[in-house]
């Protein structure tokens, strides 16, 4: 959180971002990704969303 707070500061003084961990926060955000979306559908078998 707080990288990315300093690439908003340093965008709107002008000047460059590092890069540098940005491979790893696009990584960390796929994964999350992926657990909400197996939490969702875990919640819906709770509830017998897909039951027949």
């Amino acid at each position: 959180m707080l990288a990315l707070i300093r690439w908003r500061v340093a965008l709107a003084q002008g000047g460059a971002i590092d890069l540098t961990r940005a491979k790893c926060f696009a990584w960390m955000s796929d994964l999350e990704a992926g657990l909400r979306e197996i939490v969702i559908a875990a919640s819906g078998m709770a509830r017998g969303v897909w039951a027949s």
